[in-house]
């Protein structure tokens, strides 16, 4: 922090007020795609969204995951997870993840649309959109699975009156819901609380067997994190006067996106380039005006998360219930240690509320303590993680507010993988 007190850290070369596709504007990057991951765009009327997404697709019916980036951010953000977990042996997670309008490869509203008109319900659609696009896909794959199962079926000699169950077992299938597990960073998050408290996946045919936030803007509002930027960067006013109120001003400059998204110097100055290089030229101001205060309802988040009956109340009693993860990284310097532990517990006193007086949630309350999870992953060192009353949490040892993309990655996303597996 030494270094900010005596150094503006002032640049204009991350500063645009143009719209990507200007002639006077360097359009963005999209980044390779690694083995296993595809691009598509979804239509809208305003404009295309990108998704990434995996091109594997699994015979069982593995819970999709759905990741949400925050601000500044874009699905390339997710890279590093996506190839994780698509490429986990005997799983085949289908992964996808979204694009908000300006940001990565989706279409961009020009300067003043995006920063003074563009709401948190707008960024929501969007991620609507992208969640109705992949349980589309999810269900077309799975007829065309359940077709030629068929198929092999009628080969091998089926008769007319099997070939009739048949049919009609296939389209009782292609009604399912599709199980789906939504990861939100930062005011991503915010975004995926706020749908659930909503209810606006009705309709849908989707049922969220979990939710992850990492490193996520809190429910309850989002002052404590800010305060705890400007305490970080005391020049922050003074250079967003400079910058004319431009909204990537906090972040302009290498040195603060590392300060402020990543832990120490470890990151390669290569990989921080590049980084930055896929960040959106500009952001709304209004997303994080939207989650300044509380937005989300607590116990209706949690009651939009489906299988809280499906367990035994043995496997409960173990601990084997957790639908909520909440994981930053242990030196994330604006999401800090203090206020996800604040939203860990918002969440399990919900949890309480829910099975003890309300008797909405058919859970079981093992004593007012927490549990250590039970889970250990390879070289995770640092503090434990604790599991109970319907929420994990735990920390990424070393990495900062990205952890899904600092040093130190794998271990976080081996926890987001157990979390995932014993929602199974």
């Amino acid at each position: 922090m030494s270094f900010l007190n005596l150094n503006l850290n002032l640049t204009y070369q991350n500063i645009h007020f143009r719209h990507p596709s200007s002639s006077s504007s360097l359009p963005i990057p999209l980044p390779p795609l690694p083995p296993g991951i595809s691009r598509s765009f979804i239509p809208t009327p305003h404009g295309d969204l990108e998704i990434l997404h995996t091109t594997t697709t699994s015979s069982s019916r593995q819970s999709a995951l759905f990741f949400i980036h925050g601000g500044m951010g874009s699905a390339s953000v997710w890279l590093e997870y996506l190839s994780f977990f698509s490429q986990q042996q005997q799983q085949n997670i289908p992964c996808y993840a979204i694009s908000m309008r300006g940001h990565g490869g989706s279409w961009y509203p020009s300067y003043l649309r995006m920063v003074y008109g563009t709401t948190k319900g707008d960024l929501t659609g969007d991620v609507v959109s992208g969640i109705r696009w992949a349980v589309d896909r999810e269900r077309g794959q799975r007829k065309q699975q359940q077709l030629g199962r068929g198929v092999i079926k009628g080969q091998q000699g089926r008769q007319g009156k099997e070939g009739r169950g048949g049919e009609k077992g296939d389209d009782v299938e292609a009604k399912e819901e599709v199980e789906m597990v939504l990861i939100g960073h930062s005011s991503g998050g915010g975004l995926a609380q706020y749908i659930l408290s909503a209810g606006l996946l009705g309709g849908l045919s989707v049922k969220i067997k979990g939710l992850v936030l990492m490193g996520a803007v809190p429910g309850f509002g989002s002052i404590p994190i800010y305060l705890t930027w400007f305490r970080l960067d005391p020049l922050f006013a003074l250079r967003l006067l400079l910058h004319l109120g431009h909204p990537n001003s906090p972040l302009s400059h290498p040195s603060l996106v590392r300060l402020i998204f990543f832990s120490n110097d470890l990151l390669p100055d290569s990989y921080l380039s590049r980084f930055m290089s896929f960040m959106s030229r500009y952001e709304s101001l209004l997303w994080p005006l939207g989650m300044a205060r509380s937005f989300a309802d607590s116990e209706r988040v949690l009651l939009r998360i489906c299988g809280w009956g499906e367990t035994t109340k043995q496997e409960q009693k173990q601990g084997q219930v957790e639908r909520v993860l909440v994981i930053a990284g242990e030196r994330d310097k604006i999401m800090t240690q203090p206020i996800v532990q604040r939203l860990a517990d918002w969440y399990r006193a919900a949890y309480e509320r829910l099975v003890v007086e309300e008797k909405k949630i058919d859970g079981v309350m093992v004593g007012s303590e927490n549990e250590t999870v039970d889970e250990e992953v390879e070289g995770s060192g640092g503090p434990k993680d604790t599991a109970g009353r319907g929420v994990r949490f735990a920390l990424v040892p070393g990495a900062g507010h990205h952890c899904q993309n600092d040093v130190g990655w794998e271990v976080g996303a081996r926890k987001v993988l157990a979390f995932y597996r014993q929602l199974l």
